[in-house]
């Protein structure tokens, strides 16, 4: 099982203290050092007032604070959990990934997805009710994008004749991660991704986060059976890599965490095939940032494992 490590940045205000290019890097090599195979940035750029008022969230963007830590540990990935496709054209959005790959020498997981939010959607100027149509969209359009080939596409997102993309990845594929819990998510997995990031999404909440409800380990292993199938019928050799979040334990920056319960459903999803575990910082300083990371490599990753544990 590998872990991902998602800055302290999913708050509203966002410290400031950790939106510099130091504490973004000195976070992450701690992280590595810790055992963190990858650390990862979300997205929010246009978030409603009504949205971070009900416990939502704003982000910096994904793409520059990743690129600021690329130079902090020459193995660690990096990810974006998840970029939304709607928000940017895919031509914009394959420059920036295979930017960021040509910077980071190769370490960008792309975690894409479709998105949720619709006063965000209103305010960057797309149509909540099509942002489906745009991840079919854009998904093969990036795929050859990244071929460095001319690309001649016309759909109702784009009108490109004759695009050459430089540069492209070092990777080869990128590795394209897919998220939300529907069937037509396993689909575009099987189709033309590597990787699934699964969405804990209580049945409360489905309709507000547009996924579908996801909130057991065995709806869990019934959506990964369901997608392990559909790779097979693909004729796709292997398994396709599965980020969660581990929910049942309580949550790691807080009293009523329980190390033990989340030790052994780290068992119990890695069994699923379950390979990497995303786990979100918590923090408004460097200092106390490192001591929850301290805090997980002490109660989770010297136990379960991690490349540093």
């Amino acid at each position: 099982m590998r872990f991902s490590y998602g800055f302290p940045l999913q708050q509203h205000p966002n410290p400031p203290a950790l939106m510099t290019a130091t504490s973004l890097s000195q976070l992450s090599t701690h992280a590595a050092d810790a055992g963190c195979s990858a650390v990862f940035l979300t997205e929010h750029p246009a978030p409603t007032q009504r949205f971070l008022s009900s416990g939502g969230h704003s982000a910096i963007d994904p793409f520059v604070g990743l690129a600021a830590c690329a130079g902090a540990a020459p193995d660690l990935r990096l990810m974006t959990h998840v970029s939304v496709l709607s928000y940017r054209n895919p031509f914009l959005l394959a420059k920036s990934a295979a930017t960021l790959d040509r910077i980071s020498e190769g370490r960008l997981i792309l975690g894409v997805g479709a998105g949720y939010l619709s006063g965000e959607f209103a305010a960057l100027g797309v149509d909540v009710e099509r942002r489906n149509d745009d991840v079919d969209a854009s998904l093969p359009l990036l795929r050859q994008i990244w071929t460095g080939q001319p690309v001649t596409a016309k759909n109702h997102r784009v009108n490109a004749r004759d695009i050459v993309a430089d540069p492209t990845p070092v990777q080869d594929p990128l590795p394209l991660w897919i998220g939300g819990n529907a069937k037509v998510t396993m689909g575009r997995v099987a189709d033309f991704g590597q990787g699934w990031m699964a969405l804990p999404n209580p049945a409360a909440y489905g309709s507000a986060l547009r996924s579908a409800h996801l909130d057991s380990i065995d709806q869990f292993a019934h959506k990964a059976a369901y997608l392990q199938n559909r790779w097979q019928a693909n004729g796709r050799e292997g398994r396709p890599e599965i980020m969660y979040v581990v929910t049942e334990a309580g949550e790691p920056s807080t009293e009523d965490f329980d190390p033990v319960k989340y030790r052994d459903m780290v068992a119990r999803y890695g069994e699923l095939g379950v390979t990497w575990l995303a786990v979100n910082g918590a923090g408004t300083t460097v200092d106390g940032a490192r001591r929850w990371i301290d805090r997980f490599h002490d109660e989770v990753l010297s136990y379960v494992g991690g490349d540093a544990a």
